[in-house]
């Protein structure tokens, strides 16, 4: 296999909150008004950036005062918090500086644009069509995408035979922290999973649903549709999260310093780059 330093880079993966756009207004607003309405105490905006990036119900029983967070409640918020976000998603949100000047340099040199997001697929994609209409996107996945039961990526080998040292299965506790785990989907992983949509949500007989963030399942996913080996694709976004999804999958990973996080975080979790701005990106990847 080729050194992962040496090959060209084909496509993108890009987180979407917090690395292509400021959604925390939106998603605090929404989150705050289901807790009025529950008779819960609000949060600040700035705490949001703590509570998001690993998925909808992971952001609810975060913001729940902890005696409160049992399954019946974080459901209910949930899909009350969702049926208000799918209202207000685009209010205040925006793109981020210089992310449009990133997406007119990746394009001009044909590297394909996808996005991973751990948010519901239905609103993922949304957002992509209204508020990134001048670009092609070649795949766009949220939370919620099934295929079917036998699917399994084609790729070989584990993230070692990426030269990935630092990698490892991980999977996301209901609170949100990173724990590792083997390289496979864990039980307690889907069990996760199957938790963060609402229960009205289930994919068909012979279907399932694929393993989001920080599992590496998605992410083949995408390369499997891009007709592209991991090594080809670079992963970039703004958490520990994002980075670890990277690692999983075998993809170098550049983290944004602009985002929710944090430049220390990113450095932590074993970023391969760090952009703090959007056209950092372009040089990162040779393409200025």
């Amino acid at each position: 296999m080729e050194n992962k330093e040496s090959v060209s880079v084909k496509a993108v993966i890009f987180d979407l909150d917090g690395t292509l756009i400021d959604s925390k207004e939106d998603l605090a607003d929404a989150t705050n008004r289901t807790l009025a309405e529950e008779g819960f105490p609000v949060w600040p905006v700035s705490q949001y950036g703590l509570f998001l990036g690993r998925g909808l119900r992971n952001l609810v029983w975060n913001a729940l005062p902890e005696d409160r967070r049992d399954d019946a409640t974080v459901e209910r918020c949930r899909d009350k918090i969702l049926a208000d976000y799918g209202r207000n998603y685009l209010v205040k949100t925006t793109m981020y500086p210089g992310v449009a000047d990133l997406l007119d340099a990746l394009a001009a040199r044909h590297v394909r644009l996808c996005v991973l997001s751990n948010k519901p697929d239905s609103v993922t994609k949304k957002i992509i069509a209204e508020l990134f209409a001048p670009w092609k996107f070649d795949c766009v996945l949220g939370a919620g995408v099934s295929v079917p039961e036998s699917w399994h990526p084609s790729f070989a080998g584990g993230p070692e035979a990426f030269g990935m040292a630092h990698a490892s299965g991980s999977e996301v506790s209901p609170s949100g922290s990173v724990s590792g785990g083997g390289s496979g989907l864990s039980a307690s992983a889907e069990a996760a999973l199957s938790k963060s949509l609402a229960s009205s949500e289930r994919p068909a007989g012979g279907f399932r649903f694929l393993a989001m963030k920080p599992e590496p399942e998605a992410v083949f996913y995408i390369c499997e549709q891009l007709g592209l080996e991991p090594a080809e694709v670079v992963y970039i976004g703004d958490s520990d999260v994002d980075m670890l999804t990277a690692a999983n999958a075998g993809l170098r990973s550049i983290g944004v310093s602009w985002g929710f996080r944090g430049r220390e975080e990113l450095q932590a979790s074993g970023a391969w780059r760090i952009a703090d701005r959007a056209m950092e990106i372009a040089g990162i990847l040779g393409l200025e």
